[in-house]
């Protein structure tokens, strides 16, 4: 990481009631970072804000999803707590700015770029992949209010991979 310092890396996060993963892949070399936190895994809050404070980052609707759940994962939220802010972003609509007064904390200052921003149309990351020709489209591969096993938790993490070459994928095209 250190190499690489003020490079551009993409940004993708999952949430699960037992699991979180904070995946970044660098634009230029293709290497990739994440971040867990489980029942059994935790990551090292230092190494997050280094990536954060010393790359541009590069999300697909960022502002509004990953973003808020990165900064309050970084201020020590469990897993579940995680879970439950996607699902008020997801399902109520709220705000960055709701989260945050509702959680007391506040977003750091980052280089961030939301893709979703500045890409024609109104369209998922999944649509931009197809209209792009990814070499491969996944689906969410497991419903997002079940626990994972171990396993499944790796299956997840491959995923989130996928949506990191999506969004290589968007940005090169952008």
């Amino acid at each position: 990481l250190y190499a690489a310092k003020g490079g551009v890396l993409v940004c993708d996060t999952e949430e699960y009631p037992n699991y979180f993963i904070c995946a970044f892949k660098c634009y230029n070399t293709n290497k990739i970072v994440y971040f867990e936190r489980s029942q059994t895994l935790d990551f090292n809050p230092h190494k997050l804000l280094f990536v954060l404070h010393n790359f541009t980052i590069v999300t697909f609707n960022g502002i509004k999803f990953d973003m808020p759940i990165i900064w309050l994962a970084l201020n020590g939220a469990s897993v579940e707590t995680l879970k439950n802010v996607t699902n008020f972003i997801i399902k109520e609509k709220m705000r960055p700015s709701d989260i945050e007064r509702m959680y007391n904390f506040r977003q750091g200052q980052i280089n961030h770029i939301d893709l979703y921003e500045v890409s024609p149309g109104d369209g998922s990351l999944k649509a931009y992949m197809s209209r792009l020709h990814a070499p491969r489209l996944q689906d969410l591969p497991f419903d997002p209010d079940v626990a994972l096993s171990d396993e499944e938790m790796r299956q997840v993490c491959n995923y989130c991979i996928n949506d990191l070459d999506g969004t290589i994928l968007l940005l090169r095209k952008l």
